[in-house]
């Protein structure tokens, strides 16, 4: 697989996230997995040979013993943080998204992206609940200490900053697009753990290291990085708890990917020169902003 977004070269493959998930649950239930929904990590702890946890399941408290652990939890890092591990993040940005709907037969399959003074809009046509009806997800991205992002987690404030755009609101316009449900917001920062890796665990995905959503590959990164953890894993339990350098090697790569993701991250802001004073953009602009030095904050 290759993204789309920070490439020129073929064209990217929309997924439905609703018929993937489930894909891949029962894949790993055929390959032997136990799916355990509705359960959440409480805490963990060392034991002789592995580790001990402490679960939260749908029937109460789960107790679960392991010889390796891996953090899959996505940008919460539940299993790092439970560790100390210090996150670190590049920038602050944050996206507020809403679906919209028509009864009108929506034709465009591609992924929109405006860029607009103070960030930029993505808007990708999904599958909708209702048969009859067109479902877009429209999300705009900013930085969540400007004034737009505040803006933008009002529906007024919203739907006026959606009006100023050029291309996303005429987009909406021809296909009589509506707003349906709540805004939405979420943490897009780009981020990744000081430590990747350790004895007996490891982190993959975004639980490792997240990426802007500009560069479309949380799931072709958590998929290459899972499989890669799984194979070293294999190794390191049937060749003995002692072999650590797989492990070592797994954090190698992942702090490579991370330099060559920050390299594409600049060349790709830097392409936009339009509004390149204002704050949104000249904070991406200067060939430092990208490294992260600092822990993630709560600026909730």
């Amino acid at each position: 697989m290759v993204d789309f977004f920070f490439s020129t070269v073929g064209h990217g493959l929309a997924l439905d996230r609703r018929r993937l998930d489930p894909a891949l649950i029962a894949a790993a239930q055929e390959a032997g997995c136990e799916y355990a929904p509705a359960t959440s990590f409480v805490d963990c702890r060392r034991r002789s040979g592995g580790w001990s946890l402490n679960l939260a399941g749908a029937c109460g408290p789960v107790n679960l013993d392991t010889r390796f652990l891996v953090d899959a939890s996505g940008r919460s890092a539940v299993i790092c943080r439970a560790l100390g591990v210090e996150r670190l993040q590049a920038d602050l940005l944050f996206a507020v998204g809403q679906h919209w709907v028509s009864e009108k037969v929506d034709e465009d399959g591609f992924t929109r992206v405006e860029a607009v003074e103070d960030g930029w809009w993505y808007s990708q046509r999904i599958p909708g609940v209702d048969s009859d009806l067109s479902m877009r997800r429209v999300v705009f991205h900013t930085d969540r200490d400007l004034p737009p992002a505040r803006e933008a987690a009002r529906p007024l404030g919203f739907a006026r900053l959606l009006g100023r755009t050029r291309h996303m609101k005429a987009m909406l316009d021809a296909w009589d697009y509506h707003p349906s449900g709540h805004l939405r917001g979420a943490c897009a920062c780009s981020a990744r753990q000081s430590q990747f890796a350790g004895d007996g665990w490891l982190a993959v995905g975004d639980a490792a290291q997240s990426y802007d959503p500009l560069s479309s590959e949380g799931i072709t990164k958590a998929l290459i990085s899972g499989i890669d953890a799984g194979r070293r894993i294999v190794r390191v339990l049937s060749e003995g708890a002692h072999l650590r350098q797989p492990i070592k090697d797994f954090a190698q790569t992942q702090a490579s990917d991370w330099l060559r993701y920050a390299s594409r991250y600049r060349k790709a802001y830097q392409s936009q020169r339009r509004w390149s004073s204002h704050p949104f953009w000249s904070r991406r602009v200067d060939d430092e902003a990208h490294a992260p030095i600092h822990p993630l904050r709560d600026v909730s």
